[in-house]
């Protein structure tokens, strides 16, 4: 798979050893990886990619100027239908509701963590932003044919009223001719010299 068709996913830690190994597992896997440590680099790197999406957007739960579950909120806000994932401690699971609550995380995993579970929750997000991506494609193309269809209405409206008055003033000019015919017949017939024969 090029770089073009890899799915693209932005990592944010600031503990070296846990963002290289979760960059290392998904590199595997076929994904575009960006690493950051600093929340406000990688809300800024989402943001600057507006035509580009990323699919996948993972942070731990705990960092030194931001907690996750409102860097996620932050991400739903900048790319909804980027996926998010959080990194949780074993041992702490009000964070996960406050995340699921606050950005509606789309899943979770527990540190330390297996490569294969990381590589399945990503693999799950991933199908999750083709289906939104798909749904936000058809949701545009909807919008913009039904724009199209409601200019054509509109034009065949004007059209329309453009017709009925044409007719109604065909039919006006008709009714006038008729009436000057009806004047010119009966002026004839009250010229018309009377003979012996029409008086008899």
């Amino acid at each position: 798979m090029t770089d073009k068709n890899k799915p693209r996913v932005i990592i944010l830690e600031n503990d070296e050893s846990i963002l290289k190994q979760a960059s290392q597992v998904l590199s595997k896997t076929g994904w575009e990886v960006f690493e950051e440590t600093r929340s406000i680099d990688a809300l800024t790197r989402l943001e600057n990619h507006p035509k580009k999406l990323f699919a996948l957007f993972i942070t731990n739960s705990k960092l030194p100027k931001m907690e996750g579950d409102a860097i996620l909120e932050k991400v739903k806000t900048i790319s909804p239908i980027t996926q998010r994932m959080i990194m949780l401690p074993p041992d702490d699971p009000d964070i996960l509701i406050k995340a699921i609550n606050k950005a509606r995380v789309n899943a979770s995993i527990t540190l330390p963590f297996e490569s294969q579970d990381l590589a399945g929750l990503a693999g799950n997000c991933f199908q999750r932003f083709r289906h939104e991506l798909k749904k936000a494609q058809l949701k545009r193309i909807t919008e913009h044919q039904n724009a199209q269809m409601f200019k054509a209405a509109q034009k065949l409206k004007k059209k329309d009223r453009q017709y009925s008055r044409i007719i109604t003033e065909k039919k006006a000019r008709l009714l006038n001719l008729k009436a000057k015919e009806q004047k010119v017949t009966r002026r004839r017939q009250l010229e018309k010299d009377i003979t012996l024969n029409d008086l008899i």
